[in-house]
């Protein structure tokens, strides 16, 4: 009895910390989302032209 309370204090130990850890996550890529939309609106929304083609292609 007491070996099966300990499994299960376990298995929601780890269910409650892998919840916390991706609220975390979430929380982290919500605030890199909110940077790169401030970074794009304080720029103007310009954006690089990139030359693709090789460096010794011939066209």
């Amino acid at each position: 009895m007491i070996k099966a309370f300990k499994f299960i204090a376990a298995a929601l130990s780890i269910t409650a910390l892998t919840f916390v850890l991706w609220i975390f996550l979430e929380a982290i890529f919500e605030l890199e989302t909110r940077v790169t939309n401030i970074e794009n609106s304080l720029m103007g929304n310009t954006q690089e032209v990139v030359d693709a083609t090789p460096p010794h292609a011939t066209i």
